[in-house]
């Protein structure tokens, strides 16, 4: 009995010894910046020691991460649901190394719920605030938080009733007012007392439906005319960049895009020998002369002067009865055309008149009535002779 005795004594001390091996995790902080919430610690081994976290709160889920780091980000898991970013909660850390863990560390109790006071109280910011003074007044603006925080957004998807209340506090004066989660931006007009200095405080709180919880604002510093706060601007300006650094990829992926296309269809050429064009106008290849195409004419292209013979009046007929064909009288075409005598369907052809005239300078007389001799042949007007002076004769038109 007593060696079975002394067996069982070595084997508590052996693990007693084992236990004593892995040290315990110390200084577990909880830290709440903003809706921004992690817990830290330190441990004396500098080894690969994995830490079990166990986040724990009135309501029997848990949480339960091991980890390699000395802190770990609660945000995602505390901001889940409604019932979550109301609840108090306290961590507790063990350090694990070869099959052995540590006794396990807690630390204090904390919430975002001001209705459960914990012994840390973790508080939000007010976005950017600005106040704006006019003649008719002061007005006060800022973008709702339940639209600003993308934590609060997601907590107050399925609660209709959710809203936001804040005060705004002048140096003599509190304004009350608030805000509902459909809302963008938040207004309150304020109205400062003659001789008070230009600046607002405000305070909040958002509550849920019932108001058996509520997370509160952290009260901002003196905000002046056309003065932003700092809360807030650099999550803004993180936006902002993302935002425009999105928007450049965007376009640069597009002028990428019609780059290739226009480079794989090359754009830039174009066929010289369009089906289309005149073969006329499709110049010869280059280095070769170019051919026009000839349009024959026949000939030197003159000025037509017309001989046109004139027929003998009833006084002249007695005496001029050899005249033959009429006396010949030289007109130009230019003339004629002017006079509405010349025919388009004159015959312009070959031929010789006489003395020596072209068949095209010369008409023909005929008789056409017992009683009056006129003139018929290429033109449609009477022919008579004229004296020029000097017994020159000439033949002219007469009138139709």
């Amino acid at each position: 009995m007593v060696p079975d005795a002394a067996a069982a004594a070595a084997l508590l001390l052996l693990c007693a010894a084992s236990a004593i091996t892995v040290p315990p995790p110390t200084d577990v902080t909880v830290s709440c910046q903003n809706v921004n919430t992690t817990v830290s610690w330190k441990h004396a081994e500098e080894t690969e020691t994995r830490f079990q976290v166990t986040l724990k709160g009135a309501d029997p889920r848990t949480l339960v991460i091991e980890t390699l780091a000395r802190e770990l980000d609660l945000t995602r898991f505390l901001w889940d649901s409604m019932d979550s970013c109301m609840d108090n909660y306290y961590v507790e850390v063990t350090a694990l190394w070869d099959g052995t863990q540590s006794a396990a560390v807690r630390s204090i109790s904390f919430s975002f719920n001001s209705l459960k006071p914990p012994r840390l109280m973790c508080l939000l910011d007010f976005p950017p605030v600005e106040l704006t003074v006019g003649e008719s007044g002061a007005m006060v603006s800022f973008q709702n938080p339940l639209r600003f925080y993308e934590e609060l957004k997601r907590v107050t998807r399925q609660d209709v009733g959710a809203s936001f209340t804040y005060s705004v506090a002048t140096q003599r004066k509190q304004f009350n007012a608030s805000c509902s989660k459909d809302e963008l931006v938040c207004r309150r007009d304020v109205v400062f007392s003659e001789g008070e200095e230009r600046f607002v405080t405000l305070s909040g709180r958002f509550c849920k439906r019932d108001c058996l919880g509520e997370v509160v604002f952290r009260t901002t510093e003196p905000i002046f005319q056309n003065d932003l706060t700092s809360s807030g601007f650099d999550r803004d300006a993180l936006i902002l960049t993302v935002s425009l650094a999105s928007m450049l990829g965007v376009f640069l992926l597009v002028v990428a895009a019609v780059t290739v296309a226009i480079c794989k269809v090359r754009g830039w050429t174009m066929d010289k020998t369009d089906p289309q064009t005149p073969r006329v106008l499709v110049f010869a290849d280059e280095g070769k002369p170019m051919v026009l195409p000839h349009f024959p004419h026949g000939g030197t292209v003159e000025p037509v002067r017309a001989l046109i013979p004139d027929c003998p009046t009833e006084t002249e007929e007695s005496k001029d009865d050899d005249l033959g064909p009429c006396s010949k009288a030289s007109i130009s075409s230019e003339e004629g055309y002017q006079d509405g005598g010349l025919s388009e369907d004159s015959n312009q052809g070959s031929g010789s008149g006489p003395s020596g005239t072209s068949a095209s300078e010369w008409t023909e007389c005929v008789s056409v009535s017992s009683e009056e001799d006129k003139c018929a042949g290429g033109y449609d007007r009477q022919h008579r002779l004229l004296d020029v002076g000097d017994g020159d004769m000439v033949m002219s038109y007469g009138n139709r």
